[in-house]
Formats: C-alpha cells, structure tokens, sequence
C-alpha cells in the first residue's frame, strides 16, 4: 500500500475464494466500473493528500522521509487503484497486494499502520464518490439511486477490504516465514556450535592435560574457522612460549645452582675477610695508640730541647759578657804596665838625680854630707822603686800571658757554646718536626682506625646480606627445580634445547673467588 511492490511471487494468496468470500460478484464489479471515472480523477489528489499525513507523523515519517521514494510509491498505488477501478481482480492484482505485504514485513510495517492507511484513503474515496452520485439539489432529476449508491460505496469498500486482506496476508505469510527460516537458522547455529564446542571442549581437554599439540584439524564454517585459526595460532604461540620457558627453565636452574655455589664460596670469604678485617683493626688500635704515646714523648723531648736550647742561648750570653770583661781586664794590665813602665823610668831619673846630686854633695864637702845622706837615701828608693816596678812588671807580664790564655779560653768557650746552641737550635727543630709529624701521624692513623672500624662494619653488614643472597640462592634453587617439574607436565611439539652453562653465573662466581683472593691478602 505504502510502497513500491517487489518482484512477483509465485505461491500468490488464493484471490478467488477470497473474492467469492467478501461477494465482489459482476454486480460489485459493475459498481466499480461506475465509479471508476470518479476515483481515477480522484486519486491523485487522494494520494497527495495521504502522502502528506503519512510523511508527518511519527510513526511514519521516516518511511517517507526520501521524496523520491514517497512519489515511486504514489504511481505504484495509483496503477495498482487503477486496475481495483477497473474490476480487474486478475494476478497482476494478487503480485501487486503480496508486493506491498513482502514489503512491509521486510520494512518492519506493522499492520496497524496498514490499516489506518487504508482507512484514510477509503474515506477520502467514499466521500467524493458520495459528493459526485449525490444529487445537487432537492428538485434535480433522480439519475442515482440511494440503492446504486449504497452498491457503488459497497463495492469499493469490498475492494479495499480485498486488497487489505491480501496484503496483511502476505505480511503474515512473510513473517511466518521468516520465523522458520530464523528457527531452521537457529537450529543449524546449534548444530554448527555444538560441533564447534565438541572439538574445542576435545582440544581444551588435551590441552589442560599439557598436551602442546592439540591443535583442531577439522575446518569449520563462516567465522568459527577464523575462530579455529586463532585457536591454532594460539596453541602454536603457546607451544613455542612453553619451549622457550623450557629452555629458560633449565638455564634458570644451571645459574641457580651456580649462583647458590657461588654465594657458598662468597660467604664463606666474606667470613674470613670480615675476620681479617676484625684482626687488622685490633691491631692498628694498638699501633694508633703506640704512636700516640710516641706523639706525647716528641711533644715532651721537644719541650725540653727548647729549654736547653734557651739555657744554651743564656751561657751564650754570659760568656760573650766574660770575654767583653777579660778584654777590659787586658787593657786594665796593659794600662798598668804603661802605668809600671813610667814608674820604672821615674825611678831610673831619680836615681840618676839621686847619683848627681851625690856627686855634687862630694864636691861641697862637709856641707853637702846631709845633702848626700839624703840623696842616698832617694838613691835607694828610687832602686828599690825600680825593682819593685820591675818585679810587678814581671808578675804583670806572666798575669797578662794568663788573661791572654784566659780570654782566648772564654772565646773558645763560646764560640762552643754557640756551635751548642746552634746544634741545639737545629734538634729544636728537629724534634718540633718530630712531634708534629708524630701528631700528624697519630690523627691520620686514627682516621685509618676509623676507616678500618668502618669498613669492618659494612663487611660485617656484607656477610650479613651474603648468608641472606646465599639463602635467597637456595630458594631460587628450589623454586627452579619446581619450575622445571611444573614445566615438564607439558608435551611440545617442539624440541627445547638445554642451553649451555651460564656465562653471567660463570663471571659472577670468578669475580667473587677473586674478591675474596684480594681481601685474604689484605688481611
């Protein structure tokens, strides 16, 4: 009714008995051959009208939301009205009402909307048949009976009843239809999903058994073979996971039983370095606090130095004074012998003065015999001055050869003593260095100590994390050989390969052995 019919079937709906059923005899044909000048003028303002409603309203609009569409579906129905105008019941009518049923079951039209199409046109046709038989006025002359009337609308109405009812037929014909195409669907789907469950339950079966290899052989249908495919890909991936898990289990199980070794071996220097270690810092504690004491003794022997050294430079001092006072005591005895020198000459005048005056007393004789007595007497002090003058000169002479003796003793003395001093100046200095580089020596031993101190502790804190690394070791150990058993339930259809012996787990051991070679020399 709504739409532009599809292709003719041949399992067409009975039309004659149904036309026989609803009494659409010659008489109700001859009634619409009547009226067919009416409803071909009519129709297509009928359907332009109809087409409008059914374009606007919700439940239809977007059948006909495509002009293009609505108007190949407009010169459909009006053929299809055409040959209902003209009686004409024959195949062409039956195809055209099973076109529209097919059409609107694969559109998904349900027939309430059939209906109430059917029912707008029927009315719109029924009143302009009325308006155009119905006489004009009251005195116009009788050309059409009420009974032609009532026989013409009847007939129309038979008409559009019979191609209601052959369309809503196909329709329901279509849907039962594809009800038992949709239940033989269903069932084939069923068959086809039981066969594919079958062989996927076999293969899952062989596969929670570990079997690698159990791969579905048989090809299915549509998307179940892609299913199959990824299915096989899968178990392909799986086997080749599984393969090289199996070789990886067994390298994993080589280099746990070398690292658990090597952890033995690296425990077990770790021990003896760590007891080294303990050993050789005991023993620079005792070294620390021997040259700390030696520090303490330079500090004390420097002490003492510098005060030798400052005694030294005293007497130094004291025996520049004596030689400056020796030198004065020289002058004082050169200055007495010039002093004796001038006495000795004194006497030698006077004698000489004595020895004239003597001589002139002679010559006066008597007069002159005290003068005489006197000049003897000055004669004989003048020779007693000049021998006493004589001998202080001589004990003058051996004092001056003594203090020559003594200066140059005093000026030995200290220029000895300088040399003493210099050389004590020199183990000043000596000793200062001593004591400071004692010093020097006990802080950096003490830093050794501690470094010592602190490297024993971190191996303590070593051997600690070696027993646990030798314990983790044992647990990796462990747990390989788990995994090699675990492993080992799956059948592949590959061969794994046992890898050769770990090269990492090789290094690790040489450089552990060699570590603790180094540490047992350094301890």
């Amino acid at each position: 009714m709504f739409l532009p019919e599809e292709n003719a079937m041949t399992d067409l709906p009975d039309v004659i008995d149904r036309i026989a059923f609803i009494g659409l005899d010659d008489a109700a044909r001859r009634h619409l051959i009547a009226i067919r000048p009416i409803l071909e003028k009519e129709l297509s303002s009928t359907f332009d009208e109809f087409y409008r409603h059914v374009s606007t309203h919700p439940g239809t609009r977007a059948l006909f939301s495509d002009m293009k569409r609505a108007e190949a579906a407009k010169q459909k129905q009006m053929q299809h009205w055409a040959d209902i105008a003209s009686a004409d019941f024959g195949v062409r009518f039956a195809e055209a009402g099973a076109a529209v049923g097919r059409a609107h079951a694969r559109l998904g039209l349900e027939p309430r909307w059939y209906i109430g199409g059917y029912a707008l046109i029927l009315t719109t046709l029924i009143a302009k048949v009325i308006e155009a038989r119905w006489p004009k006025t009251v005195f116009a002359a009788r050309g059409t009976t009420a009974r032609q009337i009532a026989g013409e609308v009847g007939a129309l109405a038979k008409a559009t009843l019979l191609d209601l009812d052959v369309g809503i037929a196909v329709y329901l014909e279509a849907l039962e239809e594809r009800r038992r195409q949709a239940d033989r669907d269903r069932a084939a789907i069923e068959t086809e999903q039981r066969d594919v469950l079958s062989d996927f339950g076999d293969s899952l079966r062989r596969l929670a058994a570990g079997d690698l290899t159990a791969k579905i052989e048989k090809e299915f249908s549509g998307h179940y073979e892609q299913l199959r495919r990824d299915f096989n890909k899968a178990l392909d991936s799986l086997d080749e996971a599984m393969s090289s898990i199996a070789a990886a289990a067994d390298s994993f199980h080589d280099t746990s039983q070398e690292i658990a070794a090597a952890s033995d071996n690296l425990s077990s220097r770790t021990e003896q370095q760590a007891a080294s270690l303990e050993e050789t810092a005991a023993a620079l504690n005792q070294i620390t606090d021997a040259v700390k004491q030696n520090a303490l003794g330079a500090k004390k022997v420097a002490g003492i130095v510098a005060g030798a050294r400052v005694d030294a430079s005293r007497s130094s001092e004291v025996m520049q004074d004596a030689n400056v006072a020796m030198a004065e005591i020289k002058q004082s005895f050169e200055k007495i012998s010039g002093t004796l020198s001038m006495i000795d000459e004194i006497a030698f005048q006077t004698n000489l003065l004595a020895l004239n005056a003597g001589v002139e007393a002679a010559r006066a004789g008597e007069a002159g015999r005290g003068f005489a007595v006197v000049a003897q007497e000055v004669r004989v002090l003048a020779q007693r001055s000049a021998e006493a003058a004589k001998v202080i000169k001589s004990l003058l002479a051996n004092s001056s050869s003594h203090v020559d003796r003594g200066v140059k003793s005093v000026a030995d003395t200290g220029e000895a003593l300088s040399g003493i001093v210099a050389r004590v100046t020199e183990v000043d200095k000596l000793v200062g260095a001593i004591a400071t580089s004692s010093e020097d020596q006990a802080s950096s031993l003490t830093e050794i100590n501690q470094a010592v101190t602190q490297m024993d502790h971190v191996t303590q804190q070593n051997a600690a994390m070696v027993e646990e690394a030798t314990a983790a070791a044992a647990n990796l150990k462990s747990e390989s050989n788990q995994l090699a058993t675990s492993v080992s339930r799956f059948r592949s259809g590959q061969t794994a390969v046992r890898p050769a012996k770990n090269a990492v787990a090789q290094s690790q051991a040489a450089i552990a052995d060699a570590f603790g070679a180094r540490m047992e020399n350094v301890g």
